[in-house]
């Protein structure tokens, strides 16, 4: 009898009857005002295309077997389901808010799939003066399998118009309950109305954090909730006879509430590593589930254990105990008698041209690094781990260092999470200096990770005392430039340029120029209003060549920087300046400015001035400081024999300013761009 006690209270924890909870009353899909469908202009935001008029969610949890079998353990294994609801309404101003109509549901790909259920969607428009609707067809659904671990379902609204309201309400149901989704205020359009309601079971701790600039109510309440099961006894030989039991009990159910209104779109700017860290939103992440009479199962714990899950996990540090796959490359690399960073770069070099990347970002590997190393391809983790295991059979002190990509947003030291992560590389520890690196990347370098690699920190995995590293400001972007320039007496120029660029400079000009069809097409591109014209001579070296600069020279003649009114001669010095206008446009940035590493720009431009003409009139120089030198501009002016030489330098020395130092940087930017644009005046004589 005792033996049928306990299983009855441990069923009796795993089952709840939901109760329906409106927070505010939610529209009834599929009918719409007419005054809606009549709006011309959004209420918040004249400058919208599309807007929100509402987008409701609400995350709670169902049990999903409430009759219960004893000798059915499967019975008991359907237990909680997540579901998670979205409801929202757009309203399509003109053409340009068309995209808004194509919809995309992400779908999580585990143990057991997330599932897509209850899927209604309309098109409204308004046609002589009645609602007339059109309702997605099924068929017209697709999904897609976009990474490791995620599908998603595409579709795209019917009869899309000018006026056009699209209505979408679905339901995702799981049991992958560390997917309670995130819930977004604000997207990058405005909304008038966003209601988010999580009830969740006292049996599930989440973390809920909310984020960004934009204010959200929040109200909490808790009530009563009761369990009901039906249990059928199953008679087991004379010990136990068949039985039927229904029993409940009452249980806390906690229900959050967040409501924000008239949220405008969210403000897109340059230098932004991903909106994801600063845009309104609230995120949750199951810490712990705890059932009475039973021990609590932590889910999100501490740093330490999620070192110990990942080096104890099959798909991660598993497999860098196993070697001999690679000894045969590290004995060949051997043969080369080359020690240190020399061997170093050696290793590197092999795995990039021995495992390829296919594009997919995982922290862990698809099957085994072996197969991987003999396919000759694999994900980020496939190729960085193998890159591990070689060089520690080289005899480095190497280990992986776990990563968030830029787009995955920063990772929050506070809130330890496997999840987070979504890519690896390696490191070398060598004399008390690390060394990063990404075998994923043709023109990687060591200590030069891909751009989507620069995000803060990431998490060394091994037995080392400073398990965080900075991801961050190893090598700047440095660039050279000298321009020698002839001009006649019609106000032609034409010029020689010679560019040298290292670091993150030769990194995203290599990446930059094989874009384009051919080195002119690159120059071109860079020449925002094409002043430049009969672009030839271009010589490019160090394109392939890694861990040297990166060489371009052309020759070229310039047609619109001089005007020639009279006997005056005018001319804007400056060919091609790297910032032409100010990326900072806003009035006021809540957010960070992000760059992805420190700027060092030198250019040079030297005029040889006709004989005909006189200095009248030249820029002035000046010198520009931010505050700790976090910024420097120098621009200078020199007329020396008839040779007018024009000289500016920027330095741009730190990777994050503050919202508090948007203003001065913005200034910064302007009175650069502004100088730049300056004048010579030229008298004729």
């Amino acid at each position: 009898m005792k033996t049928c006690f306990l299983l009855l209270s441990v069923l009796l924890l795993l089952v709840t009857i939901p109760q329906q909870v409106d927070a505010q009353k939610e529209p009834k899909t599929g009918k719409v005002d007419i005054q809606n469908l009549e709006a011309t202009q959004c209420p918040t935001d004249s400058n919208a295309h599309a807007y929100f008029i509402f987008d409701y969610g609400k995350a709670d949890f169902d049990y999903m077997a409430k009759n219960v079998r004893t000798n059915e353990a499967g019975s008991s294994q359907t237990g909680f389901q997540l579901h998670f609801n979205r409801h929202f309404r757009i309203k399509i101003l003109d053409n340009e808010g068309f995209d808004y109509a194509n919809i995309e549901i992400p779908l999580y790909q585990g143990d057991k799939d997330d599932e897509l259920s209850q899927l209604k969607a309309y098109t409204y428009n308004l046609e002589n003066g009645k609602v007339v609707k059109d309702k997605l067809s099924n068929k017209d659904v697709m999904t897609e399998e976009t990474s490791e671990h995620w599908n998603t379902v595409k579709f795209a609204l019917p009869n899309v118009k000018a006026g056009s309201i699209i209505e979408v309400d679905y339901t995702i149901r799981t049991t992958h309950f560390f997917n309670l989704r995130t819930w977004y205020f604000q997207r990058d359009i405005p909304i008038l109305n966003s209601d988010f309601t999580a009830i969740i079971p006292e049996y599930f701790h989440y973390n809920k954090t909310l984020r960004g600039y934009y204010p959200v109510k929040f109200d909490q309440d808790n009530r009563q909730q009761k369990l009901t099961i039906n249990v059928h006894q199953q008679a087991r030989g004379r010990l136990v006879d068949e039985a039927r039991y229904t029993s409940s009990f009452n249980y806390t159910e906690h229900i959050y509430h967040y409501t924000a209104d008239s949220i405008p779109a969210f403000p897109k700017e340059k230098f932004l590593r991903t909106e994801e860290n600063y845009i309104s939103k609230v995120e949750f992440e199951l810490e712990y589930v705890k059932f009475p009479q039973e021990p609590i199962h932590y889910v999100t714990s501490t740093w330490a254990n999620v070192d110990k899950d990942l080096t104890d996990n099959q798909y991660f540090g598993k497999q860098l105990n196993s070697a001999g796959y690679i000894r045969d490359a590290a004995e060949e690399l051997k043969q080369s008698g080359v020690e240190g960073m020399q061997m170093l770069d050696l290793a590197f070099e092999y795995i990039k041209r021995h495992v390829a990347w296919n594009g997919t970002r995982s922290k862990y590997i698809n099957a085994t690094l072996n197969k991987a190393f003999k396919e000759g391809s694999g994900n980020c983790a496939d190729v960085n781990l193998n890159l591990v295991r070689l060089l520690r059979e080289l005899g480095f002190k190497s280990y992986p260092v776990v990563l968030s990509t830029q787009d995955n947003g920063i990772i929050h030291p506070s809130h330890p999470s496997i999840s987070s992560f979504n890519y690896v590389v390696a490191m070398v520890l060598s004399n008390g200096k690390a060394y990063l690196m990404d075998a994923t990347d043709r023109d990687a370098e060591i200590n030069l990770l891909p751009i989507r690699c620069l995000n803060d920190k990431g998490r060394i995995i091994g037995d080392v005392q400073d398990k965080w590293i900075n991801l961050m400001n190893y090598q700047p972007f440095t660039m050279t430039s000298s321009i020698l320039m002839m001009m006649d007496s019609t106000a032609t120029i034409s010029g020689q340029a010679n560019m040298n660029l290292k670091g993150y400079g030769a990194y995203e000009f290599r990446k930059a120029i094989r874009k384009y069809d051919s080195p002119a097409d690159f120059i071109k591109a860079m020449d925002d209003k094409n002043k430049l014209q009969d672009v030839d001579g271009i010589k490019v070296k160090g394109l392939d060549t890694l861990y040297h600069n990166l060489n371009l020279t052309y020759k070229f003649t310039d047609n619109e920087l001089s005007s020639n009114p009279g006997d005056m001669l005018y001319f804007n010095p400056v060919v091609i300046p790297y910032f032409e206008n100010n990326p900072f446009k806003l009035d006021k940035r809540e957010y960070p400015v992000e760059f992805d590493h420190p700027y060092h720009i030198q250019q040079v431009q030297t005029y040889r001035l006709p004989a005909n003409y006189q200095l009248q009139e030249a820029p002035k120089s000046v010198k520009m400081v931010l505050p700790n030198n976090e910024a420097q501009f120098v621009f200078q002016v020199q007329n020396l024999g008839g040779n007018l030489i024009v000289s500016s330098s920027l330095n741009i020395n730190k990777s994050v300013f503050l919202p508090s130092e948007y203003e001065s940087l913005k200034k910064f930017f302007q009175m650069m761009i502004d100088k730049q644009h300056e004048l010579v005046v030229l008298k004729h004589i």
